[in-house]
């Protein structure tokens, strides 16, 4: 059985429908954030998908929607670029300091990590779930990144959970001192003899996602 891929799973139909007319909007360049947020078609694609009550009482949804629909459009801009990490190469790239700037070449990628290895929670009272992958986005006109990881994707589910991060490539670098020891050490019941590993904070998930891109270009 195939792999779930969170683009096809959740943009597959807006990347048909909706996301050329974005990219016309916007003269075919690789807009950022902002700039996506205030092109019609982006606002008209929020209201046909979200609640059309102005006093919405879950505006960090919208929030959050909008920012996955950011970094799904940037992908699919950029070509639809997936980096598949390999276990061993990950592995060896965590037990070692890192220096180097993280490539994302192209502007935009997903970073696709294995299956059911590492773990994390959207915030305090939420489950664990696998974390899938993240889709990166740097843009060239600053040294931003944006980050989103993918947890819970399913078949069964409607939409998968996420954790966004923005953060600058010193940040990124930064971001090291945030380990703990052992490195990702597991914090779930059972997940040591599982042989999990778990991302605690947004710092962990930059570092993660730092050396995920390093390991693909081994």
């Amino acid at each position: 059985m195939s792999r779930l891929h969170p683009f096809d799973f959740a943009f597959a139909e807006l990347a048909t429908s909706r996301f050329p007319a974005i990219r016309e909007e916007a003269g075919g360049a690789s807009v950022d954030l902002a700039a996506m947020a205030r092109l019609p078609a982006t606002q008209q694609l929020l209201r046909d998908v979200t609640s059309p009550d102005p006093a919405d009482p879950n505006p960090l949804a919208v929030a959050e929607y909008m920012m996955s629909l950011f970094v799904a459009f940037r992908y699919w801009h950029a070509g639809q670029h997936t980096v598949p990490v390999d276990k061993d190469s990950l592995r060896r790239a965590i037990a070692h300091p890192v220096s180097d700037e993280p490539p994302v070449s192209p502007e935009a990628c997903y970073i696709e990590l294995p299956v059911q290895w590492f773990w994390a929670t959207i915030g305090e009272n939420h489950p664990y779930e696998p974390l899938e992958g993240m889709f990166v986005v740097r843009n060239d006109s600053d040294p931003q990144l944006t980050v989103v990881a993918v947890l819970g994707l399913r078949p069964d589910r409607d939409g998968f959970s996420q954790i966004t991060v923005s953060a600058t490539v010193a940040d990124m670098l930064a971001a090291a001192a945030t380990r703990r020891e052992p490195p990702f050490g597991p914090v779930m019941d059972g997940g040591r003899e599982a042989g999990f590993l778990s991302v605690t904070s947004e710092g962990e998930l930059l570092h993660l996602t730092h050396l995920a891109l390093l390991s693909a270009t081994e």
